[in-house]
């Protein structure tokens, strides 16, 4: 199961929504910094889903403007949903980040030009952290799985600065 249809899915667990509401809950918790979910793909996950008989929906009545699908989670999406999600904590992953790609390919370069990268990655790396203990702070106190996440997302980022200081003291 990819990660839109796991968050799709786990939306819809929660609550019935309609397109428009998935799109605006993902992007006001700025979901799309951590797990692949494209603007334009909340729809085409929505057919996948219901194709496989993961959600339905029903048309219902607005007040204003015209009916809208809301979708809602079947019994074969929660059993399909909470599987995926078991699986992906029980399973580790490498992820896949442009540093990685950029290390082996750096011979190219001097090693001034490899150090002087790696000390402005450094410094992005810490204002990443800085803006995830402000968001820690201020937006997710109410939300302990979103907690968990970025608490997560810093120890990673705190390893990554680690790991950069070991690498620019090669280049001394």
């Amino acid at each position: 199961m990819t990660h839109g249809e796991t968050i799709i899915l786990t939306l819809l667990y929660y609550n019935d929504r309609y397109g428009y509401e998935l799109e605006k809950h993902i992007e006001q918790n700025m979901m799309r910094d951590w797990t692949q979910i494209g603007f334009s793909s909340i729809y085409s996950i929505l057919n996948k889903l219901h194709k496989k008989g993961f959600i339905d929906y029903e048309m219902r009545e607005e007040q204003k403007g015209p009916k809208r699908k809301v979708f809602h989670i079947l019994d074969e999406g929660r059993e399909a949903v909470q599987n995926g999600v078991i699986e992906m904590l029980k399973k580790p992953t490498i992820a896949k980040q442009d540093i990685d790609v950029g290390i082996v390919c750096s011979p190219m370069f001097d090693d001034t030009t490899v150090k002087e990268a790696l000390i402005e990655y450094r410094a992005r790396v810490e204002k990443n952290i800085v803006c995830y203990y402000e968001l820690l702070d201020k937006r997710y106190q109410e939300k302990p799985s979103v907690k968990k996440l970025f608490r997560r997302a810093i120890i990673h980022m705190e390893a990554d600065i680690k790991w950069v200081d070991e690498m620019l003291e090669e280049y001394e």
